[in-house]
């Protein structure tokens, strides 16, 4: 399978060079086996190299440079095997007598005139068929083609559609399988048959036992400028991940996308899905997890919200299992950054300056590293262009979400510190998000810290005036202790932060249960911190508590 990803790719991207240093060959074959000489390791040449014939390696050995034609040599030492090496897994197929069956049937389905070769018009009447709402370029057919056409005679036989398959289990032998497989670059719109095609493969892969999910995930958005590098550390921090963010961009420079890429093609939303879902999987992320850069289509904006429904079932299926602590309630965020179209052409341009004098510095020296320029830091009718497409694009299809998921837009036009306040203010924590909704349940019923605390205050208020209105004589007996013995004993003390009164052969408290309440209340209205208890002979005690006086010193 490596040999035959080698093979094609080396081939489309050595075209160019291959025409220009060798006009009078037009045959492709010599062309892959040139391509052949300067990516393949020799390891790889005999399985790479059998689907070539003799007559194509003999060509080679007249045309092109001693390396291609040692190549050549070895290629027509080995060009027999390629029939023995096509019926071995010939062999291997018609083992499986219902796999055979399966490949049969979706070849005949392309087959439309039964001459045994599928071509480019068969590959898009089934799949526009099979797929819903797909449309299908010649380039991207001409691309199906050519990966899985060894012999390069511009159809595939059954042998090498078989061959296609190789990497896909039995049980998931379908259409929308194929599409994914058969086109780097597909533009499937359909967010469900991206989703569901995506998570069949990653689950065939990792078995569904295996795929646990962080419990939180933070998906991050922003406008270009907005800070998102420097911000997502942060909010990693305030909710306790331990990871560092997933970027997007990073991501998709794994070897599968920069193959898709070399071959002219775009990074789809089917391979954007299934490395963010491989990396999700890790164990790293089991303490949660921020997205950086997804979702940023409206297909990939409806498939964050298909992998919370199958979060969520996920859960509900391991809830009553030993494993059920690898399941929680996904919790879901949605965080724009946000910053105007001004500020964001300033920003932009602005970093595109830093970087370029970066760069020079780097290339005048030969200390450090270079740092990407992009061509929208350098101008601003591009900044503005990327600005609209985030406002445009990735900014209406985020909305979509608030029905679904807490969705936090930050204001980011400020200052570092004023941003990290609002991250702050935003990602709190909330229980009823949190937990999980039978725990939530079960002590949704106790009042909480800031609910007691606005209903003591209202009962405070209450109280006072009653002792006004109804004890007024001991009310004022009461202010008059606390103005004479108490406030001296807090003053005296006020650096300190915390002073013990006790009430000894006070005539006024000792007694009266009434009016050790009163003391209590008025200095809880003054914004003490109070706790009574019984002292030395049945006197009251009163431990006060107070923000005392910090002072600073001045280094000489």
């Amino acid at each position: 399978s490596l040999s035959r990803s080698l093979f094609s790719v080396c081939v489309r991207t050595q075209r160019r060079a291959l025409s220009s240093t060798t006009p009078a060959v037009s045959a492709r074959d010599p062309k892959r086996l040139s391509a052949l000489s300067s990516w393949c390791a020799p390891s790889m040449l005999p399985r790479a190299s059998a689907a070539l014939t003799a007559s194509t390696a003999a060509r080679t050995h007249r045309l092109f440079s001693p390396k291609a034609r040692s190549l050549g040599a070895q290629a027509t030492s080995i060009a027999t095997s390629a029939q023995r090496a096509k019926r071995e897994y010939h062999h291997a197929v018609t083992s499986n007598p219902a796999r055979l069956a399966r490949l049969r049937g979706l070849f005949s389905e392309y087959d439309a005139d039964s001459d045994g070769l599928i071509r480019t018009d068969d590959i898009r009447r089934v799949l526009e068929g099979a797929v819903p709402g797909s449309r299908w370029t010649e380039q991207q057919l001409a691309q199906m083609i050519s990966i899985a056409d060894l012999d390069d005679n511009g159809a595939v036989d059954f042998d090498e559609f078989c061959i296609w398959f190789e990497d896909i289990g039995d049980d998931a032998i379908e259409m929308r399988v194929l599409a994914e497989f058969w086109s780097g670059q597909t533009d499937i719109r359909d967010p469900e048959v991206v989703f569901h095609s995506v998570w069949k493969k990653v689950s065939a892969q990792l078995g569904e036992e295996h795929m646990k999910f962080p419990s939180e995930i933070i998906w991050v958005g922003g406008a270009p400028g907005a800070g998102k590098g420097t911000n997502t550390a942060f909010m990693t921090r305030e909710r306790g991940i331990s990871s560092p963010p997933i970027v997007m961009s990073s991501l998709l420079n794994s070897p599968a996308a920069i193959k898709i890429k070399d071959m002219g093609g775009l990074v789809s939303d089917l391979e954007v899905l299934e490395a963010l879902l491989l990396e999700l999987t890790k164990p790293q992320y089991a303490d949660g997890a921020l997205v950086d850069g997804f979702p940023r289509s409206a297909t990939q904006v409806e498939c964050v919200r298909l992998l919370h429904n199958q979060l969520v079932s996920m859960h509900k299926r391991f809830s009553s299992t030993p494993q059920a602590s690898f399941y929680s309630q996904p919790l879901f965020r949605i965080v724009v950054l946000f910053v105007d179209e001004t500020e964001s052409i300033r920003r932009q341009l602005t970093r595109g300056k830093l970087v370029k004098a970066h760069n020079e510095q780097v290339m005048s020296t030969g200390e450090g590293t270079l740092q990407e320029l992009r061509e929208t830091d350098l101008s601003s009718s591009a900044a503005r262009t990327r600005y609209q497409t985030f406002r445009e694009q990735t900014m209406d299809s985020l909305q979509s979400l608030k029905n679904y998921f807490p969705y936090h837009i930050i204001d980011a036009m400020g200052s570092i510190e004023s941003v990290e306040d609002i991250i702050r203010q935003e990602l709190q924590y909330q229980s009823s998000l949190e937990l999980g909704e039978r725990t939530y349940a079960a002590i949704a019923h106790i009042s909480t810290a800031e609910e007691v605390s606005v209903h003591a205050r209202q009962e405070l208020v209450q109280r006072l005036d009653s002792y006004e209105r109804d004890h007024n004589d001991t009310f004022m007996k009461v202010i008059n202790l606390i103005a004479t013995k108490f406030i001296p004993h807090i003053s005296r003390y006020a650096l300190g932060g915390k002073v013990i009164v006790e009430c000894e052969d006070c005539d006024v408290c000792r007694d009266d249960a009434l009016a050790r309440e009163m003391i209590f209340d008025i200095l809880t209205d003054r914004n003490f911190n109070v706790l009574l208890e019984e002292g030395t002979r049945g006197n009251p005690r009163f431990h006060i508590k107070f923000e005392g006086v910090h002072l600073k010193y001045k280094k000489h």
